[in-house]
């Protein structure tokens, strides 16, 4: 009788590991197995290396919707989108192979020494520059070329193999597939899409109590925490405050620019013959000289100014639930985002305050200054669309932009795996 009883218990423990677990096959376009290749779920410690067959499976999936990403060599990396529902499905990643003449093309455009002219650069987009930064460095430095126009002022860089990122301050030693990286030095912009994998490594005794205080103190003044939290609906309780931050037209520039226009159509007009840079002379010789000294001060101004609003957000004003088990996180303006509870890192401190080494001589005393100053985050949805957000933090990023604190602070020397929980 007891056999009987605990056979339905078994059939289920099946059941429900089979669905904690996804499986499939990683191929060429034409279909042939790649064995060997890497796959995993980005940004977490989950992976594993495709059989002789290229079959895998990858167990203790996150909750929600998560993407399995794919790696060869030789071959661009391929990415699945799983949904809860397609959790049983089997998955086929097809590579695609690094077009011959296009690699041509680029190694012929690689900068010489382009490492000693765009390494530190480069670190700092991707590693950061927290105190933990200095004890996270990338191994294989000569994987990375970079190729620069300086007529655009466009650099872009590009890897050879996946970088090896060893992170000393956390314990993780960080596997990264660079798919894309621009940066535009003329307006100090950057984009790239990178795939990380977490592999935690192995310590005495002491490193290992060390790595785990560290990973609890970045993951108090993380992107992921806020993002828990508005999943959890509780962001409020835990410290967050959120407000508005709506954008105006500047009517005070607009004013400028239309008193500057008429200045230059009446100029224009009773100056006919007259040369267009001579015209601009003339109109702010027209002005006094404070009066021009207060215009051109206003114009460098945004087009848009700020108005900041004192009243918290209710978290039901920019979260909804859906029935898939996500969290769709929307708002119209821009959102300040800060902790009460929390202190920015003096690094930060200096970074805002466009201080160096040399400016701060006694770090105990610039602490002393951020004693009421908490990490404060804007964040814009530029073509608004809906972030969705997972139980474990993760969300789809593509259309969030961060600017501030954790613009600053979320760099590879302060991530951790989706999975990490203090």
């Amino acid at each position: 009788m007891k056999h009987i009883l605990l056979l339905p218990l078994l059939l289920l423990c099946i059941k429900m590991l089979g669905q904690d677990q996804v499986s499939g096959k990683v191929v060429s376009e034409k279909g042939d197995p790649l064995p060997g290749a890497t796959v995993f779920i980005p940004n977490t410690s989950i992976g594993t290396v495709a059989d002789h067959n290229g079959e895998f499976t990858l167990s203790k999936l996150p909750k929600g919707i998560f993407k399995v990403a794919a790696s060869f060599v030789n071959f661009t990396t391929g990415l699945k989108t799983v949904p809860k529902a397609l959790r049983s499905t089997r998955l086929i990643i097809r590579l695609k192979p690094v077009e011959a003449e296009l690699k041509e093309v680029i190694i012929r455009k690689y900068d010489k020494d382009g490492w000693e002219k765009w390494g530190t650069l480069f670190s700092n987009t991707f590693i950061g520059e927290s105190v933990y930064a200095q004890y996270c460095k990338i191994t294989n430095t000569q994987a990375v070329h970079f190729v620069h126009n300086q007529q655009s002022g466009l650099l872009q860089a590009f890897a050879d193999e996946p970088l090896i990122i060893e992170n000393r301050a956390l314990g993780y030693k960080i596997t990264l597939e660079l798919n894309d990286f621009s940066y535009d030095l003329n307006r100090n912009e950057v984009d790239y899409q990178v795939y990380s994998f977490f592999t935690a490594m192995d310590g005495k005794r002491d490193e290992m109590e060390q790595w785990e205080k560290n990973r609890s103190d970045v993951y108090d003044l993380s992107l992921m925490r806020f993002m828990r939290r508005l999943y959890a609906g509780d962001y409020a309780q835990d410290g967050f405050e959120v407000r508005l931050i709506e954008r105006k037209p500047n009517l005070e520039k607009l004013r400028i620019q239309e008193l500057y226009k008429a200045s230059y159509i009446k100029l224009k007009t009773a100056n006919s013959g007259m040369k267009e840079k001579n015209i601009i002379k003339a109109v702010e010789k027209s002005y006094p000289r404070d009066s021009l000294r207060y215009y051109r001060k206003i114009l460098q101004q945004e087009d848009k100014v700020k108005r900041f609003h004192d009243e918290l957000l209710p978290i039901d004003s920019f979260t909804s639930k859906t029935d898939s088990g996500t969290v769709i996180f929307f708002f119209n303006e821009t959102l300040q985002v800060t902790h009460k509870k929390l202190k920015e890192p003096v690094e930060y401190y200096n970074y805002r305050n466009r201080l160096n080494e040399n400016n701060v001589l006694d770090k105990s005393s610039v602490q002393q200054q951020l004693n009421s100053l908490p990490p404060v985050t804007e964040l814009t949805l530029t073509q608004q669309i809906p972030v969705e957000i997972n139980e474990n933090g993760y969300f789809n990023n593509i259309d969030l932009f961060i600017n501030g604190f954790w613009g600053w602070w979320e760099k590879l020397a302060t991530k951790l795996p989706y999975e990490y929980y203090p």
